[in-house]
């Protein structure tokens, strides 16, 4: 058995969906640990093949990992995920050649890790999260205008007006207002 590992997550917007109607994925299972690691097993990888990891959060899935398989007759592979607060949805979509094709969704309740909360600074330059975290900023014709990593996000030379924050699973509302 060979492994292929990916530690490092990357996030970005998708709303991939199946080409065509594939084979069942009844030779591919995916379980996830409580530390946020996803494994998974696949038989009969092709050379062109990538298992995108998607997690649904924000009303959508995101693809926050992306693996690349060689061709053999069965892999073991890793992935990290962020886990939050609640209900995590996981599911992996193998992209071959000609077409997609979606494995079963692994969900895990994580209720013992704190919720993330956010307030904006008293100067109204950044929103401070709680802890560190994924973290978008929509405008209102829904454009992203930040998205990142961490504990704060900048939002000084944002204009005045409203905009959607998506942190963890959860969607609000936050207004930009300049101070001076």
């Amino acid at each position: 058995m060979q492994k292929q590992d990916r530690v490092q997550p990357h996030h970005q917007e998708t709303d991939a969906r199946p080409a065509n109607v594939p084979v069942p994925y009844h030779d591919m299972h995916a379980e996830i640990d409580t530390s946020g690691v996803l494994h998974w097993e696949s038989e009969e990888v092709e050379d062109s093949t990538e298992f995108i990891v998607q997690q649904f959060k924000w009303n959508r899935w995101v693809n926050v990992d992306t693996v690349k398989g060689t061709e053999g007759d069965q892999y073991h592979f890793t992935s990290r995920v962020y886990l939050f607060h609640g209900k995590n949805r996981i599911r992996i979509l193998h992209h071959a050649t000609d077409t997609n094709t979606y494995a079963d969704t692994v969900s895990m309740d994580v209720p013992n890790i704190p919720e993330v909360s956010y307030a904006c600074s008293v100067n109204m330059d950044k929103v401070k999260f709680s802890a560190e975290t994924p973290y978008e900023i929509i405008d209102a014709h829904g454009h992203t205008v930040r998205s990142g990593f961490g504990n704060s996000v900048s939002v000084k030379d944002l204009d005045e007006g409203m905009y959607f924050l998506n942190v963890e699973n959860k969607t609000e509302e936050i207004i930009v207002r300049k101070t001076w």
